[in-house]
């Protein structure tokens, strides 16, 4: 929603995302004959008293330039009092708070609240930002000659957003703690040069993924429609490919249906004996190989983290054997959008061309698996399911199904290396392996910045717009440290945290239709293979400092290159 004063007498103003000013000046108690007060840049301007840079523009009838605060910057400090809150009546439809413009009330002359601040320290006015569900749209501007500008050079954007940095190979944790307290939205570049946009706050995010104006189908990614998107571009893969992540509604519904009641929790704990079976060998390799390497020291991911879910998810689809690990090599260089776009591309068709063999295979020789019974689907109703959409789900599970969860198991022996407090926490009962999975989830998410979503219409989060067509990320990383919804220390790892009364569920496997459909598997897998890890292996620590962990190139995910672990004397 937008907030603030929609006097009658005073000339409108509206301000585009690139800081050009337009409008009209009509005369005292008149409108615009095209123009109606519910079309007006309700909030949009601002008296000269607000003391925030702005553009300055000529206003009839008044000796007094009014201020124009940009669409995209803060509101704090609005001199008129605060926005009105959405509230949905009993009977209201739940939409209406997206779709309802703003009308116009009373100017309120009174300065704006402040905040209650220790002696010492300057009083600021109060937040305003979160006013209620995302939504509030942007008024179409009415018809009429741009307004003229005391200085032209002041057209350009004054307050710009905040910018998120997707430079390979660093933490997003720093980044994302210095952009939540500037606000909940940020301007992005993405790989290849891309202009994006990032939504990073929780309350913000978990209302954006839900909006009924926000889509995931690329039809509405304006920039890939108008040809501006290169053939090579390295994020394709997350753009253009048919599949439950580019799906929305009915047809979204459809695929996943087809799938979810393979990873339902009943489902996954009858495969609970089989994990453990898988994690039990896997403990003998790394052990091994440890004892091989003479010092004690092994890379947990090659041999523990990777394989289990790898393993785990190919037997479910079906996968031969020879062809898991050239999938997982091909995965990493697919979702590699930092280098060189060629190598990618090139092992995303191979990864494409492995795929179809496996369809092939399981067609000739159907089996006990997801992917025999997704070709009898087929076979017996090609409207249900077609060939593109069968490799496409196939693919899309396999790569979602391994990657996040290595990334989970690895993020969560770094967490409780790093905070021995909380694994003994854990042994003494404490919190159970459940709760460590889950703050390992919030603390650090295993995907950071998760692509990507598009609004099919201008709208407005947290006071920023966010305009029709851009390509959105969802930061479940910043979101999951956000002390707004977390506490003050948000930043902590705690496996306790679930217990406290004022905890909120993360938003790391995602929030709405779209919520991550093997969830529960992958929460089961790293559950069975941390607890198995750390009962074998008690004084399990890092063989390095973690400062010199290095980070994985891609900067969606939280992953290291290799996870070095000193394993230590086993368990009698």
């Amino acid at each position: 929603m937008l907030g603030g004063p929609c006097p009658r007498r005073a000339p409108w103003t509206y301000v585009s995302r690139n800081g050009a000013v337009h409008g009209t000046a009509p005369a005292a108690g008149a409108l615009p004959s095209t123009t109606s007060r519910r079309d007006l840049p309700y909030g949009a301007f601002r008296t000269e008293s607000s003391a925030r840079e702005g553009l300055s523009v000529r206003a009839p009838r008044t000796s007094a330039p009014v201020r124009v605060l940009p669409y995209g910057a803060s509101r704090r400090g609005f001199p008129y009092g605060p926005p009105r809150p959405a509230v949905r009546a009993p009977g209201r439809p739940l939409d209406a708070l997206f779709t309802e413009r703003c009308r116009p009330r009373t100017m309120d002359p009174r300065p704006a609240p402040t905040r209650r601040t220790p002696a010492g320290r300057r009083a600021e006015p109060t937040d305003r930002r979160r006013i209620g569900p995302v939504g509030g749209i942007r008024p179409h501007l009415p018809s009429g000659a741009p307004m003229e500008t005391t200085d032209p050079a002041e057209s350009s954007r004054t307050e710009p957003l905040p910018q998120l940095d997707l430079s390979p190979r660093r933490s997003p944790h720093a980044t994302n703690a210095r952009l939540l307290a500037e606000g909940n939205v940020a301007d992005t570049v993405l790989p290849g040069g891309i202009p994006g946009m990032a939504v990073l706050g929780h309350e913000a995010l978990k209302d954006f993924l839900t909006h009924p104006e926000v889509t995931k189908n690329p039809e509405h990614f304006t920039a890939l429609q108008e040809g501006r998107i290169p053939e090579n571009w390295p994020m394709l893969l997350f753009t253009t490919v048919p599949g439950m992540h580019t799906a929305d509604g009915a047809k979204h519904r459809r695929l996943r249906s087809l799938i979810s009641k393979e990873f339902t929790a009943r489902r996954v704990e009858e495969l609970r004996p089989r994990i453990e079976g898988h994690v039990s060998r896997l403990l003998d390799g790394l052990a091994a190989a440890a004892a091989a390497a003479g010092d004690g020291v092994v890379d947990l991911h090659p041999h523990f983290a990777l394989p289990l879910p790898l393993e785990v998810i190919c037997e479910l689809f079906g996968v031969d054997e020879e062809y898991r690990q050239r999938m997982h090599e091909l995965t990493e260089q697919t979702l590699d959008v930092t280098g060189d776009p060629e190598p990618a591309a090139l092992a995303y068709r191979e990864l494409t061309e492995v795929v179809a063999t496996v369809v092939v295979n399981r067609t000739r020789e159907p089996g006990d698996d997801l992917t025999s019974a997704l070709i009898a689907l087929r076979e017996e109703d090609g409207d249900r399911l077609s060939e593109d959409e069968l490799n496409a789900t196939i693919r899309t599970s396999i790569i979602a199904g391994h990657e996040t969860t290595m990334t989970l198991i690895s993020n969560a022996v770094r967490a409780l290396c790093g905070h021995r407090e909380q694994l003994d926490t854990v042994r003494s009962g404490g919190a159970s392996w459940g709760d460590v999975v889950e703050e390992t989830l919030r603390w650090d998410a295993p995907i950071s910045y998760f692509p990507f979503r598009y609004p099919k219409r201008d709208l407005v989060v947290d006071g920023t717009l966010i305009p029709k067509g851009t390509p959105v990320l969802a930061g479940y990383s910043a979101a999951g440290r956000d002390k707004a919804a977390h506490g003050a220390d948000a930043d902590r790892f705690d496996v306790t945290r679930a217990a406290r009364e004022s905890a909120v569920r993360h938003l790391s496997l995602g929030h709405g239709a779209h919520f991550c459909v093997g969830a529960h598997l992958g929460r089961t897998e790293a559950e069975i293979a941390l607890r198995s890890l750390f009962a074998r292996f008690p004084e399990l620590d890092l063989a390095v400092p973690e400062a010199d962990l290095l980070r994985h190139p891609s900067p969606l995910d939280s992953a290291t290159d290799g996870l070095p672990v000193r394993l230590g004397t086993e368990a009698g």
